[in-house]
């Protein structure tokens, strides 16, 4: 999503997060930013759609302002973004990566192959910041490998 700031894309990823941990059994949404404070309020955004939906009571296994676990497995995870905090995860069935244009290039590259086990999609969000990286790579040169 190449688009204006404040055009809704934090909103429409955490409302995409809150379906996929709902209906995508085995699902596995890890969330990327530049900083902190974007992955907290993705996560905070993610939080309002959660309460929002009438589920059992003792339905989270586990609940944190940067991770919560379902009882049924599925898990929903920002994390920081340094390349070498990154590496441990496998089964991702969707990645979110918040601000792309920002997100170092090396970060990219090693969160990427944790999606050809689950077969799962990528969701790049930022606003543009200049010819670099891989979110100008991908939205000006390829974008027929991409939607």
């Amino acid at each position: 999503m190449n688009c204006s700031r404040q055009s809704g894309k934090s909103t429409i990823a955490a409302a995409l997060a809150l379906h996929e941990s709902i209906y995508r059994s085995s699902s596995f949404v890890l969330i990327i930013a530049p900083s902190q404070d974007q992955r907290a309020e993705l996560m905070l955004k993610f939080d309002e759609f959660r309460s929002a939906v009438e589920m059992p009571s003792d339905y989270l296994d586990t609940d944190t302002k940067l991770a919560v676990r379902f009882k049924n497995g599925n898990r929903v995870i920002a994390r920081p973004g340094s390349e070498k905090t990154a590496r441990s995860f496998s089964a991702v069935t969707l990645l979110l990566e918040d601000e792309g244009s920002r997100v170092l290039d090396d970060r990219y590259n090693s969160v990427r192959p944790m999606l050809a086990v689950s077969n799962g999609r990528h969701i790049i969000m930022s606003t543009p910041f200049g010819r670099r990286g891989h979110f100008w790579k991908i939205w000006n040169e390829e974008r027929g490998l991409w939607e």
